[in-house]
């Protein structure tokens, strides 16, 4: 068990203490239901795994909310649709499982983050995530994408291995997965007229290539 558990076990125990009890023999990450916990709680869990954080935190003797925290887009009713962290220098990874569920658009790009990212927890109402230029890495299962992404924009990482693209959203019409070598795939099916497909650098396999 990582910190991040430890963190979350005790970020809900002190904000919604009487939902769950816990053991640390029986739970694990992918149990909790996320659905159940604030965007605070979140957006903590989120920024936890920055390891220069204080470049998003305004207040760093304040909560972490989404008022505190810069870039942070908010709708009319005060949900979450947009992060744009892009060009921040952020160290650290990138846990997109704890994304708000209310997010639209997020904006990773030109950063320092690495290591693995899980692409099958996106929220529902993503529609454009942008992780460009960073030094993430290990696989990919883009089987899973939420039923209304348009953009997915993953190139100039080191991501690896056999990718499935048979199961992207038809709302889909950006993929970018050029510059990382050693990804292969078969996109050939994926395509249709309006898509605009990225595999410049990588091994996959697509009809079409466009430059950026």
């Amino acid at each position: 068990l990582n910190c991040s558990f430890f963190r979350l076990l005790f970020l809900i125990m002190t904000t919604i203490p009487s939902v769950f009890f816990l053991t640390l023999a029986e739970t694990s990450l992918s149990r909790i239901d996320k659905l159940s916990l604030s965007d605070e709680t979140l957006l903590d869990l989120l920024v936890s795994a920055i390891t220069n954080n204080d470049r998003l935190i305004m207040n760093p003797n304040a909560p972490i909310d989404c008022k505190n925290l810069r870039k942070v887009t908010l709708s009319d009713t005060n949900e979450i649709i947009g992060i744009n962290w892009g060009l921040s220098s952020l160290k650290g990874s990138l846990l997109l499982e704890w994304l708000p569920n209310t997010l639209q658009k997020g904006n990773f790009r030109s950063n320092y983050l690495r290591g693995t990212i899980l692409l099958t927890d996106l929220p529902e109402s993503l529609v454009e995530l942008d992780l460009r230029s960073n030094l993430f890495e290990g696989t990919l299962d883009s089987t899973q994408l939420p039923r209304n992404l348009e953009k997915l924009l993953l190139g100039m990482n080191n991501f690896e291995g056999e990718t499935d693209f048979s199961k992207l959203p038809d709302t889909l019409i950006d993929l970018d997965v050029s510059s990382n070598s050693s990804l292969s795939g078969d996109i050939r099916n994926a395509l249709s007229v309006k898509r605009r497909i990225l595999t410049i650098d990588t091994e996959a396999k697509s009809r079409r290539s466009f430059k950026a």
